[in-house]
């Protein structure tokens, strides 16, 4: 016969245990040392935090990568996330998109830098199954005159701010 203390200690381990499956991997970087020491990767995490009857955006920024050091850092579950990717300071990229893999079996923050054919590329896979056949967001690094246009940013103080998440140091 299953006691309701039985009950409760199971609901519990499997709680425990489907919480402890939905922490977030750190992420990893790959590529040519040489290419990294000439990369910077920022991170601007977003959250929404349920707070008297809304819910309001907050938002974490990291470096992960400067001049070829990696940085570890700890941070919990994030809803969505901009990664900002740039080589000496002039050509630029962002990989945009929702946290949706932290529910697979198999979640990872992979991400590869590599040259090809004098184009610099970005690449993130999060699941193992996506590594073998390099399955995520691919961009190409773009000089940064270029992502304004590309991205409608006309304004000088669009373009600082958008210039601080490449550049700055967090």
């Amino acid at each position: 016969m299953i006691t309701v203390k039985h009950l409760f200690l199971s609901i519990l381990l499997i709680t425990n245990l489907t919480c402890k499956k939905m922490n977030n991997p750190d992420f990893k970087i790959f590529g040519d040392k040489e290419l990294l020491k000439d990369c910077k990767i920022n991170l601007k995490l977003g959250f929404q935090k349920y707070k008297d009857g809304k819910y309001d955006d907050i938002y974490l920024y990291k470096t992960i990568l400067n001049k070829g050091e990696i940085k570890e850092f700890p941070y919990e579950d994030y809803d969505y996330i901009d990664i900002y990717v740039s080589k000496n300071d002039s050509l630029v990229s962002v990989l945009r998109f929702e946290n949706i893999m932290r529910n697979a079996n198999d979640y990872i923050n992979h991400l590869y830098l590599k040259k090809e054919h004098n184009l610099i590329k970005i690449l993130y896979v999060g699941r193992e199954s996506g590594i073998k056949n390099e399955q995520g967001i691919h961009k190409i690094l773009i000089p940064l005159e270029d992502f304004y246009k590309q991205e409608n940013i006309k304004k000088n103080e669009e373009k600082e701010i958008t210039k601080k998440l490449f550049f700055n140091n967090y």
